[in-house]
């Protein structure tokens, strides 16, 4: 079966006066408040679904604040509030650090969005982002969740917590096998979650010792995960320019023979430091109609 992995080079066009008698078209944005003061960002965790609303998670850096999910309708232009990730983790009261972010793409299947939760308390140790060190008092990060939205029901079903409870950073799911595939921080273990039997498959380390590495043990993780549907593969990168594959037929993992990320036109890195994501690809999408991934 034949796959094609296509860089995406994405060229914004530079503004310019518009031509004598023509006049400028305009964008206005307009701004919804969710309410949530102690927010600070979102990053990926943010969609549309079918039943026409966006759904997104705002993030907190705080080690006693999580993560919060809304909605928004485009109809009534209303927020709805639907959750903290710390307390539809079923961490509510458990006074260790929270469920700050989720740092997913959602993935609608069978009326629910499927995503994962992160930490998003950090201490900075020798200049990198860590594991945030727990306050006196409060017990370490429990681990990130993969979690669903019912969205007829507004309830949320909990899978369980991450390979050597570390967070969720990046999550794909193949919608037609009921397959969740992740890849956790700081370590970079990547795992796959099957539905149906509720089962968990850590297939172990894929980025050196990640983030948490030092020296040439160092590298950043994939942060995009692309799935072929046609016969279950997942793909993603590392930081050296590697492509590895999944193979939904016998549950492994192997490098992808011939090709790689290091491309001249991407520039040239050091896979083992940090500040930067090396050769990994950033986003992924699988399109159909050339039975490629781009990225």
């Amino acid at each position: 079966m034949k796959l094609a992995i296509v860089p995406l080079l994405l060229l914004t066009a530079a503004c310019s006066t518009p031509p004598a008698g023509r006049s400028a078209k305009r964008l206005i944005a307009q701004t919804y408040n969710s309410g949530f003061a102690e927010a600070h960002d979102s990053y990926n965790a943010m969609g549309a679904a079918s039943d026409g609303r966006i759904y997104y998670v705002l993030s907190a850096e705080k080690p006693r604040v999580g993560g919060r999910m809304y909605s928004f309708n485009p109809v009534n232009q209303k927020i709805e509030f639907l959750g903290d990730l710390t307390e539809v983790a079923g961490e509510k009261g458990r006074n260790a650090i929270v469920q700050g972010k989720s740092h997913v793409n959602f993935v609608e299947a069978d009326g629910a969005l499927y995503f994962a939760t992160h930490i998003g308390y950090y201490s900075i140790i020798d200049g990198m982002e860590k594991m945030g060190v727990p306050p006196e008092g409060m017990q370490p990060y429990p681990g990130g969740h993969l979690l669903a939205f019912d969205m007829k029901t507004r309830k949320f079903t909990d899978f369980g917590v991450a390979p050597e409870k570390e967070g969720i950073l990046t999550m794909n799911m193949d919608a037609r096998r009921r397959r969740i595939y992740g890849l956790t921080w700081p370590t970079g273990y990547f795992f796959r979650y099957d539905i149906p039997r509720r089962e968990w498959k850590n297939l172990g380390r894929v980025a050196g010792g990640g983030e948490n590495g030092k020296g040439t043990d160092y590298q950043t993780i994939c942060r995009s995960i692309a799935i072929d549907p046609r016969d279950g593969a997942a793909y993603f990168s590392d930081s050296t320019g590697n492509i590895r594959r999944y193979r939904y037929n016998d549950d492994s993992l192997s490098l992808v023979p011939g090709d790689n990320l290091r491309k001249d036109y991407f520039g040239q890195y050091d896979p083992h430091s940090a500040g930067h994501m090396g050769y990994n690809w950033r986003q992924t999408f699988w399109h159909a109609p050339s039975n490629a991934i781009y990225g």
